[in-house]
């Protein structure tokens, strides 16, 4: 009004990525389909709504991808491979931090799911072992800075 556009919104008619197909119970799907545990399921359809299914796909066709990332969360290491391949993710603080937000909510569970994360993300980018030990200490160090300034 202040910028005397009398256009009106038209974006509230727009489907998000992954709206799609979706639904409420849409994690049964998941569940029944990709033998995936509910908590994961769930998850996955919660987080990527209908793009659940290629994120379960990537479990499906390699069943490592299947394990969880860190205990106590829902989080399973498909989701670093479509963070790099879908999301364009490419450093540890990018998927930890940014994509699965478990840096928001568990400092010791992101530091112990670190070197795995790392490990998968080596392989999908090509790093080496020296860039890979680079970027698992830098982000190491990086969450280990943060807790200190916390704790003091």
């Amino acid at each position: 009004q202040r910028l005397g556009n009398s256009t009106s919104c038209c974006t509230s008619s727009y489907l998000l990525v992954g709206a799609k197909g979706y639904s409420e119970v849409f994690w049964k799907k998941i569940q029944d389909e990709f033998r995936l545990d509910t908590e994961i399921a769930q998850h996955l359809a919660r987080q990527y709504g209908s793009r659940a299914m290629i994120v379960a796909e990537l479990a499906r066709s390699n069943p490592d991808l299947k394990c969880k990332i860190a205990e106590g969360f829902p989080y399973i290491l498909a989701e670093v491979v479509y963070a790099v391949r879908s999301e364009l993710a490419c450093t540890l603080r990018d998927v930890l931090a940014r994509r699965l937000r478990l840096e928001v909510l568990d400092w010791s569970a992101t530091v112990q799911a670190a070197p795995k994360v790392a490990e998968l993300l080596a392989e999908e980018l090509n790093w080496d072992d020296d860039y890979q030990r680079a970027e698992l200490q830098t982000y190491q160090e990086l969450l280990h800075n943060c807790q200190s300034r916390i704790a003091t």
